[in-house]
């Protein structure tokens, strides 16, 4: 059985609600890059509509429009959110964002002993 220290981050769905909660940690999020800038700050929509800045590893080059992206959360010195790519995978131009975002909710609601074991909520 696959245990939850395997992980070394958290997967992500609903960034609105769990973002903040994450400053300071490792993090998987998936979703569309909506503005790959050039200075190194790119945006990407996650499962829930949020869009979040992704500070890009130097290397990064986006070739597909849903990324998957590994990286720690930080807060700025306003207070915006973002998150410091460590490494970013190509996860098409056709990902279903829908289902992915079902299973995330699934692996980390109610269902979770499934998963990770433990005793039923």
């Amino acid at each position: 059985m696959v245990s939850e220290k395997d992980f070394c981050c958290s997967l992500i769905n609903f960034v609105n609600t769990y973002l903040n909660g994450q400053v300071g940690t490792a993090i998987i999020l998936v979703g569309r890059i909506v503005n790959d800038g050039t200075n190194g700050i790119s945006t990407l929509e996650a499962s829930d509509g949020t869009e979040v800045k992704i500070q890009k590893a130097e290397s990064t080059v986006y070739s597909t429009a849903y990324q998957e992206v590994v990286g720690h959360v930080h807060q700025d010195k306003q207070g915006c959110i973002f998150v410091q790519e460590f490494i970013a995978r190509d996860f098409g131009d056709t990902f279903n964002v829908e289902n992915y975002d079902k299973a995330i909710t699934l692996l980390n609601g109610p269902f979770r002993h499934i998963y990770f074991g433990g005793p039923k909520p």
